[in-house]
């Protein structure tokens, strides 16, 4: 039922394994650069459901 998936997974799984072997600063990179954007989301969230709750609250 759910082979398709595992197997597309497993896929991405021993690619990024390869990319972490075979240059390992290009992953590092690659990494950080994933957490700044997951961070810069957070933030942006964060800030709107602030400015949402408290209207007259100026920043």
């Amino acid at each position: 039922m759910f082979t398709d998936t595992i197997n597309k997974c497993a896929a991405n799984a021993a690619r990024i394994a390869r990319l972490s072997a075979n240059n390992p600063l290009g992953f590092w990179v690659s990494s950080a650069m994933a957490g700044a954007y997951v961070g810069l989301g957070i933030i942006l969230i964060s800030r709107s459901v602030i400015c949402s709750t408290r209207p007259y609250v100026r920043w």
